[in-house]
């Protein structure tokens, strides 16, 4: 009798160790998308330059927003430290509050630290006015990540990729 006993406890211990090891699992993977992969090795210039368009993710946002998806939305990068903006999509101006238009603009980059921070960004100049762009990755192929809406309530973010 003591011999059951044991052996049904035994097997009660291993269930529970084996859930908790799940959940030890799950919230171990989903830390990893917590993990900022903020670029922290400046990029050369030659890394930055060409065209950058919408991410998958960023496109399939964009045309739940109520964006044309045959618009072709583009930032190009140019050697001389000057940028296009193609067919940006007018949260960009609006701080994340989508009117489903697109607007054309250009300026001059930079790329310097955010702040106080080990990253790396890409400042966009025009009409007096800049944001930056986080870049993410460690190294080339780079991303480029803008982000939008309220940080604590509503984080939202476009990610764009280099074409080949």
């Amino acid at each position: 009798m003591l011999a059951t006993s044991l052996s049904a406890r035994q097997r009660s211990n291993d269930r529970w160790s084996l859930v908790l090891l799940c959940i030890a699992l799950l919230g171990s993977a989903s830390c990893q998308s917590l993990v900022y992969d903020g670029t922290r090795t400046q990029p050369s210039d030659e890394d930055l330059v060409g065209a950058w368009v919408p991410d998958h993710e960023s496109l399939n946002y964009l045309q739940e927003n109520g964006y044309n998806p045959s618009t072709q939305t583009q930032i190009r990068i140019e050697r001389d430290h000057t940028f296009a903006l193609i067919n940006m999509p007018d949260l960009w101006w609006y701080g994340g509050n989508s009117r489903g238009t697109f607007r054309t603009s250009a300026g001059t980059f930079e790329v310097s630290r955010d702040a106080d921070t080990p990253y790396w960004v890409l400042v966009l100049r025009e009409h007096g006015n800049q944001r930056a762009l986080a870049l993410l990755g460690q190294r080339p192929p780079y991303k480029l990540r803008f982000s939008f809406g309220n940080i604590d309530s509503n984080p939202q973010s476009l990610t764009f990729v280099r074409e080949r």
